[in-house]
C-alpha cells in the first residue's frame, strides 16, 4: 500500500491545454485518480473514464 506518500503536486500543462486540448481533461482526471490511489491500474481508470465521459459513444473513442 502506498497511500499517504505524497505531500503535494504541481502540474504545469500548457502544452496539453493548447497543443492537445482533447487530452487535458483526461490527463487531469488520471493524475487525480492516481494521487488518490497509486495502486490503481491505468487500464481500469481509462475504461471507467470512457464509460462515464462518453457514455454510449465510448466504443468509437
Amino acid at each position: 500500500m502506498t497511500r499517504g506518500k505524497i505531500a503535494g503536486e504541481y502540474s504545469q500543462n500548457w502544452n496539453i491545454v493548447y497543443a492537445k486540448p482533447g487530452l487535458g481533461h483526461l490527463m487531469q482526471h488520471l493524475m487525480a485518480q492516481m494521487l488518490f490511489d497509486p495502486d490503481q491500474k491505468v487500464a481500469d481508470l481509462l475504461e471507467e473514464y470512457y464509460s462515464l465521459f462518453y457514455g454510449a459513444g465510448r466504443e468509437p473513442m
